[in-house]
């Protein structure tokens, strides 16, 4: 893109995964030259809208090939559910736990003062060991889990501190779909995090 640039961002929700009232989501990108005066004319990408899930894994082909390990070191399993709290509201659970935030305690900063143990150790699941497209496995940022679907993740845990593993859909964030993926913690101890 050219710094006089300006595009649309979209995000498209198909109406065959869930109930929406505006299904079209489009923000205006304007690049630092560019004239906010006009409309973006940048258009859409064509997508297969015929069911609710990601492109076919075995038809994506990454631009940086990252292919995924034989042996995994670790594996999760995450289970998720949805369903009533002790107060009879409906929230998502991950591991059977409903993530509620604390904003007065992040908790990089409980890891930095020894604080690992959110809120157990989960057990470690299986995994069949079949890996599809490989060495072009997919390579994303957003994935969708379809109902009663899975996800198998690869990622490098080369990087201490706390990272965020969510649904991006805000009110499914606030109902607890949401968890903390610790990396190193007796690094993270080690280092200094802004207070």
């Amino acid at each position: 893109m050219s710094p006089t640039s300006a595009v649309f961002m979209r995000s498209n929700l198909t109406e065959k995964c869930s109930s929406v009232n505006q299904p079209y989501a489009v923000a205006a990108i304007y690049y630092e030259k560019a004239d906010k005066t006009k409309t973006p004319q940048s258009t859409a990408t064509v997508f297969d809208n015929s069911y609710c899930g990601n492109d076919p894994l075995t038809q994506t082909k990454p631009l940086f090939p990252f292919p995924a390990l034989q042996n995994a070191a670790t594996t999760q399993d995450l289970a998720i559910t949805f369903g009533p709290n002790s107060t009879g509201t409906n929230v998502w659970y991950m591991n059977q736990v409903s993530f509620r935030a604390n904003y007065d305690h992040p908790v990089l900063l409980l890891a930095a003062a020894g604080n690992t143990s959110y809120p157990d150790d989960p057990g470690v699941g299986t995994w069949d060991g079949k890996i599809t497209n490989y060495p072009f496995t997919q390579r994303r940022d957003v994935q969708i889990v379809q109902g009663q679907g899975y996800l198998v993740i690869q990622y490098d845990t080369d990087n201490p501190g706390v990272w965020p593993f969510h649904c991006h859909i805000a009110w499914h964030v606030s109902g607890g779909l949401y968890v903390n993926l610790m990396e190193h913690p007796d690094q993270i101890r080690q280092k200094v995090v802004p207070q």
